[in-house]
């Protein structure tokens, strides 16, 4: 008799689930229930911790609050965690010119990986923006597109 329950793949210290890749620990697991069940807690953090602008908050919960956006958050998310892993291992092949930006108050990817980035990848560039957030396209896109314009061709 075939046993019904999905398989779970061990990567890097973390269960995931079928092809997806879709981490199955309990903070994953916590953080599929809160984006589909508590989706005003998740948005007010993700406020909070990301967008330093108070002018676009109205339009993000208008959107966020459609179950279909959130489904597809969880998704984007399991995703990116599923390749974490192997994103390591890819870096030392990147070839082409790499400038990287980086919000130097970005809670969700501290400066630290902006460093281990730049160290893995020979040859490519790092410019911290003082004060930026997570989603400094938004609130410092001037600041931004000076940097992307500024890398010499």
């Amino acid at each position: 008799m075939q046993n019904s329950r999905p398989r779970l793949k061990l990567a890097r210290g973390r269960f995931y689930r079928g092809r997806d890749k879709q981490p199955t620990g309990a903070p994953a697991i916590f953080n599929r229930f809160a984006l589909r069940h508590l989706p005003r807690l998740v948005f007010e953090r993700a406020v909070r911790t990301s967008v330093a602008s108070i002018d676009i908050r109205d339009e993000l919960w208008r959107q966020f609050r459609k179950r279909e956006a959130r489904d597809v958050i969880v998704r984007m998310c399991a995703g990116y965690e599923g390749t974490l892993p192997r994103l390591a291992a890819l870096y030392p092949d990147i070839a082409t010119p790499l400038h990287i930006v980086w919000g130097e108050r970005d809670k969700h990817f501290p400066v630290a990986q902006a460093d281990a980035l730049h160290r893995a990848v020979a040859g490519s560039t790092l410019r911290i923006i003082e004060g930026a957030r997570h989603w400094m396209v938004w609130d410092r896109a001037e600041d931004v597109a000076r940097e992307i314009t500024a890398v010499k061709r």
